[in-house]
């Protein structure tokens, strides 16, 4: 599927220096600038989450020091770039929920037809998050208590 962007949209390059977590990452521009990025489209397991370590791992392995394409989409309230980032010619997003490490975020990406495929596709292989039977979405999970928490990890 061919996404369609504004033209305020812009791309931007640059080399993965950190990866944080299952969604946000650091880049190093040509400019030598640091630039937070926030993949769109999807929310991965936070820290401390089941499958919060996996999916920080998986998007280490597919990201960490290779110079990727950052589709600049919007800038969320903490000032990070929410972008489309591809590299090898695969869109990172789908890669994450495709292997069962991410939920298509719905809310902030309703007509993405790709994420949503991808996200059956897991769910359907019961692959990664998709075979913990108790799994929480992200969004849920930050507001539960301490200790709700402690009884799902």
């Amino acid at each position: 599927m061919q996404r369609q962007f504004s033209p305020v949209d812009e791309i931007l390059h640059g080399k993965v220096i950190a990866v944080l977590d299952g969604d946000t990452l650091d880049i190093l521009d040509n400019d030598k600038k640091t630039m937070r990025i926030r993949l769109h489209g999807i929310d991965a397991p936070e820290k401390g989450q089941p499958f919060g370590r996996n999916a920080k791992e998986f998007l280490a392995l597919q990201l960490a020091g290779k110079h990727v394409e950052v589709q600049q989409v919007d800038k969320d309230r903490y000032g990070r770039t929410i972008g489309d980032i591809s590299v090898g010619g695969k869109r990172i997003a789908v890669e994450m929920i495709r292997a069962g490490l991410a939920w298509h975020y719905v809310q902030f990406a309703p007509d993405d037809q790709d994420l949503a495929s991808a996200e059956l596709e897991a769910r359907s292989a019961n692959r990664g998050l998709w075979a913990d039977k108790r799994y929480v979405e992200p969004w849920q999970w930050r507001k539960l208590s301490k200790e709700e928490r402690d009884k799902l990890r």
